[in-house]
């Protein structure tokens, strides 16, 4: 009885030649061709065999029946993602082996393949200071005339930005009585952190940041202290020259009529009445934060969480009457040019020098220094040192 197997259900058979049997009989030897069926399905997988060659015998010949035996398949290691396994197993006795099939391909990962994707939105703190060192060590190769150019352009930005301030915050005088807070608050909220996102996103030289990243490139020998100088003076000069420029822009503009002129006059005369020692103090104050505001923003990854981060601590600072020295280049020669009641040198003794002394301080002491001792090479330096005395 002519007995042939069949393939399971769902499986698809290939064919190959080759493949030798011999007749049985006495009427000699002859050649047939039989299939060899590789089959790969999820589940399970077998290795399925047919071939009716009765059709190809003479007239009155003996039938050979070949019944392929059916073996379980080793499966290799299924890839995390892949829905398919990948299945090999030996061929039958006396049938010439086939190469495996190819393994099921795998599902896409993000980045290269077998490596890990950091997909945090915030850098950790050593990583966020080896990002500040490079920051600041980038710095280094501007040429001179470039770096003038994106002084000037932070000293705008940051311009703008007060220029907001002045528009929204310091002209709600009726606020400022019932509710001096909240007055604050809008002031504080609205307008400078959109300077420094400009500043930041866009690409700027900023005098304030630059006193705390300029000094961690220093300490990592990834500057020196000439190039640290000639980097302070050429962004500060030119975030003067920027500054200066849009108040001359805004002058021109009319934007301020005689009561939205109050605010800003007002603020400005403000500013130049604090003795030197106060005015130090608020700077040294204000540019922590600033500085902690660029270091966020710089270890944030995307512009969301850029925003965030200067947000935060800039809205604190200006609520808070502090001050900073790159925005007072436009707010007090904005109120003079408005009528406010301040002399040049009111202007320069009186608020913009011990401003900036202070700003320079904070930023290189307490942000710089302070996070090269916890991450940087000053901390691997101390440690050699107090671990002599056993600390």
């Amino acid at each position: 009885m002519h007995t042939v197997a069949s393939a399971p259900t769902g499986l698809q058979t290939g064919s190959s030649s080759g493949i030798a049997c011999n007749e049985h009989g006495a009427h000699g030897r002859r050649k047939a061709s039989v299939n060899l069926a590789s089959f790969q399905i999820q589940q399970a997988g077998f290795w399925t065999n047919s071939q009716d060659d009765d059709a190809a015998q003479p007239h009155g010949q003996h039938r050979h029946h070949f019944h392929t035996q059916h073996h379980k398949q080793q499966q290799q290691q299924q890839q995390p993602a892949a829905a398919d396994a990948s299945v090999t197993t030996a061929a039958p006795e006396g049938i010439a082996s086939s190469s495996p099939l190819p393994s099921s391909p795998q599902t896409p990962t993000l980045g290269s393949p077998n490596t890990p994707v950091n997909i945090s939105g915030v850098l950790s703190p050593q990583l966020a200071y080896d990002k500040a060192v490079e920051t600041g060590a980038a710095k280094v190769a501007y040429q001179p005339w470039k770096a003038f150019l994106l002084a000037n352009l932070a000293g705008v930005y940051v311009g703008f930005g007060s220029f907001l301030a002045f528009t929204v915050g310091a002209n709600l005088q009726e606020m400022a009585i019932s509710n001096p807070g909240l007055q604050k608050f809008l002031y504080g909220a609205i307008g400078l952190p959109a300077g420094l996102v400009m500043v930041l996103v866009c690409g700027a030289e900023l005098y304030t940041s630059n006193t705390a990243l300029m000094p961690v490139a220093y300490y990592e020998k990834k500057a020196t202290l000439q190039q640290l100088a000639r980097n302070w003076m050429i962004s500060y000069g030119g975030n003067f020259v920027g500054a200066l420029a849009l108040v001359g822009l805004v002058a021109s503009s009319g934007a301020f009529n005689e009561a939205a002129a109050v605010g800003p006059c007002a603020i400005a005369e403000y500013k130049c009445h604090h003795t030197w020692l106060q005015a130090m103090t608020r700077g040294m104050l204000c540019n922590w934060l600033v500085c902690i505001a660029v270091w966020q923003a710089n270890a944030a990854n995307t512009l969301g969480g850029k925003a965030i981060g200067v947000w935060l601590p800039i809205s604190a600072f200006v609520s808070m009457g502090l001050e900073h020295c790159v925005a007072n280049m436009f707010m007090i020669p904005c109120g003079m040019s408005l009528g406010a009641n301040v002399t040049t040198y009111e202007f320069l003794v009186n608020n913009l020098i011990p401003v900036t002394i202070g700003n320079t301080i904070a930023g290189a002491t307490f942000v710089g220094t302070a996070y090269s001792l916890a991450y940087g090479g000053l901390g691997k330096r101390a440690s050699k040192a107090f671990a002599k005395y056993g600390l």
